[in-house]
């Protein structure tokens, strides 16, 4: 990011978010997308929020929730998670910095949609004592 678009979207706190910043997809190639910003803000009116708007897309965030009953035990709302926190295979976006991952997965959950390293480790150990095998193997694909 020779020309600091990325730096500015990440210092100008945009989002309430920073990892919404992060996460954002650029609508067009980056190399057209920076010559264009290093145009735009030349000018005296240049909203760096109206140019973000305008040409980034915010990825879907899958929102599901898990009711969990009063009389359920902890290994039970355990195992209810697993599908609550899998996510399908994922399709290629381009320009995208997330990497699709062939293979179903688990994520951590609340803003956090995709795989991490560690915190797969732990996921592993538990996806093991519940017998969710198959989805152990596909992480580990992944």
């Amino acid at each position: 990011d020779r020309d600091g678009l990325f730096q500015a979207i990440g210092e100008a706190n945009i989002y309430a978010d920073a990892k919404t910043a992060a996460d954002a997809i650029p609508d067009e190639a980056p190399a057209d997308l920076l010559a264009e910003y290093k145009i735009a803000r030349l000018r005296p009116d240049f909203s760096l929020k109206d140019f973000v708007a305008q040409h980034f897309t915010l990825p879907e965030r899958k929102t599901v929730s898990y009711q969990r009953s009063p009389d359920e035990n902890v290994r039970d709302y355990i195992n209810g998670m697993w599908e609550v926190l899998s996510r399908p295979p994922d399709m290629a976006v381009a320009y995208s910095s997330q990497l699709p991952l062939p293979y179903t997965y688990v994520v951590p959950g609340g803003r956090f949609s995709e795989l991490y390293y560690w915190d797969s480790y732990f996921t592993m150990i538990g996806l093991y004592e519940n017998q969710k095998i198959d989805l152990m193997r596909d992480m580990v694909r992944d």
